[in-house]
């Protein structure tokens, strides 16, 4: 297979194909949040978002932003909404920005499997490099976390493989490029909404109070139908990346 590696600002064309994709990599009751934040990356920070193709097909998407951090792990952003709000005060105010900070990677099904997420990511690295990012940072969501949702997250994400690799494929991605730990978002989304909204989202019946487990859920989801009000808190992990400059030495964060 053949493929590339492109700004979305030159595959203008792909744009709903890119938003698409995106979308597809959360689970449909996290959609309605992930589409503001692709709706703004894409109006405000085209230029840092990434499309892979195979001839004229998008099989992959990254959503990055640019932001300011000071490289102080309790300075982390707490949510992918903080982010967003960082982000757009940083443009607002032509603050400098020196970290790449990126909320999602999606690959097409079809393709998974493929080292495309590795493709993506050390795009990414090149993408921080060129614009003088010297700080490359990923929120990831665990891709079986949901499998053990009653699991403690900050248990799971420091299970291991035995040759002492990460349990969790996304995290093991991240770790063959050299991420090393940031710290864990406990809610780095949060999901909202009436029982009946909860009941189409997840083609679940609701007939109590109570926690619930739900596919695509790293955690139980809970249900108050007195006051007819779902809640979901969605944890990440934040993990950091040093980005080379073109002379390959490091330019600043990641392994500490």
């Amino acid at each position: 297979m053949t493929y590339q590696t492109k700004p979305l600002t030159a595959l203008s064309r792909h744009g709903d194909a890119y938003s698409a994709l995106l979308r597809s990599a959360a689970p449909g009751f996290m959609r309605q949040a992930a589409d503001h934040r692709i709706e703004l990356a894409m109006q405000r920070f085209a230029d840092y978002q990434l499309v892979i193709v195979t001839g004229d097909e998008p099989i992959g998407a990254a959503l990055a932003i640019p932001l300011y951090w000071d490289d102080v792990d309790q300075s982390m952003p707490a949510s992918l909404e903080e982010v967003m709000i960082r982000a757009v005060g940083c443009q607002e105010l032509k603050k400098v920005c020196n970290a790449l900070f990126v909320l999602a990677v999606a690959i097409s099904e079809r393709y998974a499997g493929n080292g495309l997420r590795l493709e993506i990511l050390a795009a990414l690295k090149r993408l921080a490099r060129d614009k003088g990012l010297g700080t490359l940072v990923a929120a990831v969501r665990p891709a079986r976390k949901s499998n053990f949702p009653l699991a403690p997250f900050d248990q799971y994400v420091n299970w291991k493989q035995p040759d002492g690799s990460p349990f969790d494929p996304e995290l093991q991605v991240h770790w063959q490029l050299g991420a090393s730990v940031l710290g864990t978002m406990p809610l780095a989304v949060t999901v909202e909404g009436g029982v009946a909204q909860w009941e189409r989202w997840t083609d679940v019946c609701f007939a109590e109070s109570g926690e619930y487990l739900v596919d695509g859920a790293q955690r139980p989801v809970l249900i108050d139908r007195d006051r007819d009000h779902g809640y979901y808190g969605d944890p990440q992990v934040w993990l950091g990346h040093q980005v080379m400059t073109t002379n390959g030495r490091p330019q600043g964060g990641g392994d500490r």
